[in-house]
Order: C-alpha cells, then structure tokens, then sequence
C-alpha cells in the first residue's frame, strides 16, 4: 500500500458536513454477501417460477409481494432508508398495477426501464452540480481529508464518475429496451436480471481505479506539503 493511500484509509474523520449515507448507496460500493445476493434475485426467481406456473399474472404479483416484504425487512434491521422506504414500495405497486390492469409484460418491463432511465438522468444532472452524486460514494471507497474533499479535482473526479455510471445505465436501458418488444416475459427478466452484472461489475472498479488514480496523488502532495511547513 502507497503512502498515499495509507494517508487516506487512516484519516477517518468524519465531517458534519458529509451527508448520511443510505443503505442503497452504501450497497453500491459494498462487497454483497451471499445472502444479500440471493435475496436480490428472489423476486426474478420468483417471477420466473410464476410464470411458469401461472403466466403473467402470479409472475407479477410473486415478484412484487417478495420486493416489498425484502423493503420492509431492510426497514426492520434498522438499515436507513429514509424516504426511500416510501418510495421503493410505491414504486413496485406502481409497477404492479400497471403490469395487472393491462395484463401486458410490455407495460410491467417499461415501466422499470422507464424509471432506470429517469433515474440515469437525474444522477447525471448532478454532475454539473456543485456535489455530485458520486462524491457520497467515494467516502466508501476512501476518506481523504478535507483538503483534498475541498480541492476542485475531487469536485471534477466525482463528476466523471458520476457520468460514467450515468451513461453506462442510459446505455444498458436502451439496450434493454431494444429487445423487450422481441422476447417473451421470461427471457426479458433473465436478460434484465443478468445482463447489465457483467458491465456493472467492470465498471465499479474502474471508476474506483480512475478515482484513486486521480485523488490518492494530489492527497499525498498535499500531505507533503503540510509536513515541509511544518519542518520549516
């Protein structure tokens, strides 16, 4: 390990500045558990299972009653969510009703690209923000000290990253939904389920690369700065 990079996993102040961190930006940088792992895919099992049996209808409604029971039970063990409790049940009976009133995977399927579109667009707006959003994630990867936090290319490194994960998202949405008019229920939860892991798993740790590469430098600088004034 770098100098550098021992400068900046031991200072681990933590600023009254620094917003919370929720469980789902949390989880973006944290290693899954095995167990985390299975209970995300249960509601795509499940769909799959129901679907088989049942069609279209016990598919949606096994998906959608697993995702809000996994919502709440993160709720439960006292892992902040906040607003986003609310939110992420609305969402999945938004998206159930809409996929049971007109009975149609299409309208099920759309409703989440729609949404994960959305989602990449306002993540990305925030780029061109004075915080964006990855700078809550990159306290997760490594602390720096608040000179560096204050430095313009911390603004302008959290940035690029923000971009990046932003188009990379835009890019999988219009791919999905460039063949969800082309296949059935069951292949399109497979390809929405598993498609995007293996670029998402690329992705993560270039970015956090590209961050350390950026930051973990001008950190160390900095630091060299601070003990030749202190020695002069």
């Amino acid at each position: 390990m770098s100098d550098a990079t021992t400068i900046a996993v031991h200072d681990d102040r933590v600023r009254p500045t620094d917003p919370p961190l929720t469980e789902d930006v949390r989880s973006m940088v944290t290693p899954p558990t095995r167990m985390g792992i299975l209970a995300a895919l249960s509601p795509s099992v499940l769909f799959l299972v129901g679907h088989h049996w049942g069609g279209l209808v016990p598919a949606i409604a096994a998906a959608s009653v697993t995702s809000v029971a996994l919502t709440v039970v993160r709720r439960r063990q006292n892992r902040t969510l906040g607003v986003l409790l609310p939110a992420s049940v609305a969402y999945v009976l938004v998206r159930a009703a809409a996929g049971l009133l007109t009975n149609s995977d299409e309208v099920y399927f759309g409703v989440s690209l729609a949404t994960s579109a959305v989602v990449a667009l306002v993540v990305a707006a925030t780029a061109f923000t004075r915080t964006p959003a990855a700078a809550r994630l990159i306290p997760m990867v490594v602390r720096y000290p608040q000179a560096t936090v204050a430095h313009p290319l911390y603004r302008r490194v959290a940035a690029h990253a923000t971009l990046a994960w932003a188009a990379t998202e835009l890019a999988i949405t219009a791919w999905e939904t460039s063949h969800l008019a082309h296949m059935a229920a069951p292949q399109f939860m497979l390809v929405r389920t598993f498609g995007a892991m293996p670029i998402m798993a690329v992705l993560i740790p270039v970015v956090i690369f590209y961050i350390r590469l950026r930051l973990d430098p001008l950190a160390h600088r900095q630091r060299t700065d601070v003990l030749t004034a202190a020695a002069a």
